[in-house]
């Protein structure tokens, strides 16, 4: 239920250029989580604000210098962090970002017109696939609480990252909070961040290495390093 916007830009390159949004594998027929997304993702409140600029600095440095690399956003709702990943990675890098809302993608499309390094596809994380060892970094942008199945998704980003992979799990929120405003909206009243021993377990029986788990008021961040599966 959290996601946040755009920057204006590039503007003008955007106007010639759409970004294409791709029926993926893993896509299914609208539930009401995604009648929920698609209901409001053109209101506008989803859009990065100046206060977000520090933190998006310290993400940018936290990342480290990922030029080049390819990225997987799922979860991406309107785009607003997408576009930033897509700066970030030039020269050479790309960003696959996808999502379940129709409604989150087209906006997203049309936040990332002119940006060439960027593809858009609909498709739900539990039933998505890509080969193995697709991506360098799995990045969950305030999108963890609303995957159904914890276990099934970690398999995924497993087989998806490069050995030595990163995922990173990120909320511009502390746990209270985001469970608070969660529990306002129906179908994603239940959507709650995982308690911190369920997960660290679970990154671990899913053969992910935690390197730095920060967790206060105001934000979650977890960052882990893909482990070889015989390790």
């Amino acid at each position: 239920m959290e996601k946040t916007g755009h920057s204006d830009r590039r503007k003008d390159a955007r106007s010639k250029v759409f970004v294409p949004v791709v029926r993926g594998r893993g896509w299914s027929p609208p539930s009401e989580k995604q009648a929920m997304f698609d209901h409001i993702a053109g209101h506008g409140c989803f859009h990065f604000k100046p206060g977000d600029e520090p933190r998006l600095a310290l993400l940018q440095r936290r990342l480290g210098g990922i030029r080049g690399l390819r990225v997987l956003e799922p979860g991406c709702g309107s785009g607003p962090l997408t576009e930033w990943l897509a700066r970030w990675v030039e020269p050479g890098g790309h960003v696959e970002a996808f999502d379940p809302s129709a409604g989150m993608l087209a906006q997203a499309a049309a936040n990332l017109r002119g940006v060439t390094n960027v593809r858009l596809s609909r498709r739900r994380c539990e039933e998505a696939d890509w080969p193995p060892a697709s991506f360098d970094i799995v990045l969950c942008f305030r999108v963890f609480p609303h995957f159904d199945d914890v276990e099934a998704v970690l398999a995924r980003f497993h087989r998806w990252l490069a050995p030595e992979g990163r995922l990173l799990i990120v909320h511009w929120e502390g746990r209270q909070a985001l469970n608070a405003l969660h529990a306002h909206h129906g179908p994603v009243d239940q959507d709650v961040f995982p308690q911190r021993s369920y997960l660290e377990s679970a990154l671990r029986r899913r053969r992910f290495k935690i390197e730095r788990w920060i967790e206060d008021e105001n934000e979650i961040y977890v960052e882990a390093t893909r482990q070889d599966t015989s390790a």
